[in-house]
């Protein structure tokens, strides 16, 4: 089974509310302030969905709940329809949607973690975003990226 359809019936209310503000930009800690929620109980909410879905990371989360329909569309802040990206920002993007960390994406490029996460910046800009749950929700909206939901294992 696809993590999408996974996710529409595995995810628990209060981590679609979380993964909704994030989409939107909110930072997790403000989210979590903002709905009430205990920031370690939360943390654990997120990580046990994740793992429910088989993806790794709250934007590769983020990514399968846009998939299932759970979020809505990203705020109007929309980056430009002929947005040009770098072949270094197309090369993880993908990564970031699948919930790679900085660290392993250096790895799988064979580039410095500190490039990699110039790069995550770089595309935070470019897709007018606060955080890389936000830029992953934008770039999906936009057609980008289409990536397998499972991490794969580092080489």
């Amino acid at each position: 089974m696809t993590a999408a359809p996974l996710a529409s019936r595995t995810l628990p209310p209060p981590v679609v509310d979380l993964l909704r503000l994030t989409a939107r930009g909110i930072h997790l800690s403000t989210a979590v302030r903002i709905l009430g929620q205990h920031p370690e109980q939360a943390r654990l909410r997120l990580e046990r969905a994740a793992r429910a879905c088989g993806v790794t990371g709250n934007a590769a989360l983020a990514y399968v709940a846009c998939e299932a329909g759970l979020l809505p569309e990203p705020n109007p802040r929309q980056p430009p329809k002929h947005l040009r990206l770098t072949e270094r920002e197309r090369d993880v993007l993908p990564h970031t949607a699948a919930g790679v960390t900085s660290e392993d994406i250096a790895l799988r490029l064979n580039c410095p973690p500190a490039e990699v996460r110039h790069t995550r910046c770089q595309l935070c800009t470019a897709f007018m975003a606060a955080n890389s749950t936000h830029f992953v929700t934008v770039a999906r909206a936009t057609g980008l990226p289409r990536t397998p939901y499972r991490q794969e294992s580092a080489p």
